[in-house]
């Protein structure tokens, strides 16, 4: 007959421990693997805390279950990531998920579902490519034409996507309110985004303890966030076609982002905070009320259509030495044999190919989705 631990109410019977095994004591941190079977902590038995029946040995508590779903959803978060330090999920990736969340939930509180989409939307493009690049990374280190076919897909997709939207959505609107006034604006915003071009380039200079890559992308992100949000507070009828086009070009991004981290070593996960800088910036601008007036949607659109064409050209896959398409190929700078030159640059013309058919296409895309729309 098995000892009673305790007495009253909610104590079990506590069985033998041949019965259970000479079993060692297990750690009292969460133990889970590849998302397979969560273990909560197990206590050490005690007049609180009576031991298990043998039908119980194995099988987590109710009291353990919140901690198991969150051990679920931490292994769920984390398994865009290969197991390696330099790709498992950071404390920064973590903030960059936690503002999210928050910035999500104050654009569904305010009925913002266009933001909401929007940034839901450049959020989950910059992770996905993040996720192939660490993919692509791992089973190619070296590199070759798949991959530099794919990243130049990529890019010249996303950015024939933009300059379309950007001619057939911004600029009409742009010139609409006031050509002269709207015409200044796209002005202005193309040199605003050479600005911010060449203010990325400079802060890689600089020895800041955030990664150069990641503040770059995150500077850009803010900037077209602030812009989107300005955009629909504005025109708030404005439909969610063109601020999905214009984060469209986050996930081949992400790709090319996350490969160099890869490389660099470092954890890959940093790259939420620039995935979910959009809606961080987006959302509080959609809240504010701008005058009605011509010459404000025409200024605001014109600085939208300037900043958002110097985005798409400069994403227009070059395909050069040096630049990230070579770098996905495998190509590098330096001295090479004369067969060798020829061989690059044979790869390079054919790479050249399929940027330019990527850019028609996602042209292409925007307008068979408008003529669809509008037929």
């Amino acid at each position: 007959m098995l000892p009673c631990h305790g007495r009253g109410r909610g104590f079990e019977s506590r069985p033998d421990r041949s019965a259970l095994g000479s079993a060692r004591p297990e750690s009292r941190v969460l133990s889970f693997g590849c998302c397979g079977g969560v273990r909560g902590p197990r206590r050490r038995p005690g007049p609180f805390w009576p031991h298990p029946t043998a039908s119980q040995v194995g099988r987590p508590r109710r009291r353990d279950r919140p901690i198991a779903v969150f051990a679920l959803l931490r292994c769920a978060m984390s398994s865009f990531s290969l197991p390696s330090p330099a790709r498992s999920m950071s404390p920064v990736g973590w903030g960059g998920a936690g503002v999210l969340v928050v910035a999500l939930g104050l654009a569904g509180a305010a009925s913002l579902w266009k933001l909401f989409a929007i940034g839901a939307t450049a959020f989950v493009a910059m992770a996905g490519g993040a996720w192939l690049g660490v993919q692509s990374e791992a089973t190619g280190r070296a590199g070759g034409e798949r991959q530099a076919r794919r990243l130049a897909w990529g890019y010249g997709g996303a950015s024939g996507a933009m300059i379309t939207s950007t001619g057939a959505f911004l600029i009409p609107s742009a010139v609409g309110h006031d050509p002269v006034v709207g015409g200044f604006g796209i002005a202005a915003g193309v040199f605003v985004g050479f600005l911010l071009h060449a203010a990325q380039h400079q802060l890689a200079h600089l020895h800041l303890p955030v990664d150069a890559t990641t503040l770059e992308l995150t500077a850009h992100s803010l900037a077209a966030g602030l812009v989107i949000g300005a955009v629909y507070a504005t025109m708030p009828a404005l439909g969610p076609a063109l601020g999905l086009a214009i984060v469209s070009h986050k996930a081949p991004a992400g790709y090319a982002a996350a490969r160099r981290l890869c490389r660099a070593g470092r954890p890959v996960s940093v790259l939420l905070v620039p995935a979910a800088a959009v809606a961080v910036a987006a959302v509080p601008v959609g809240f504010a009320s701008p005058p009605g007036s011509d010459v404000v949607h025409a200024l605001v659109f014109g600085i939208a259509t300037g900043v958002f064409l110097h985005v798409a050209l400069d994403f227009l896959p070059r395909c050069e030495i040096g630049g990230e398409v070579s770098e996905a190929a495998g190509l590098t700078e330096g001295e090479t044999g004369e067969d060798e030159f020829d061989a690059q640059h044979h790869l390079l013309d054919r790479l050249r190919l399929h940027a330019v058919a990527s850019a028609l296409v996602g042209g292409l895309v925007v307008f068979v989705a408008w003529w669809g729309l509008h037929a």
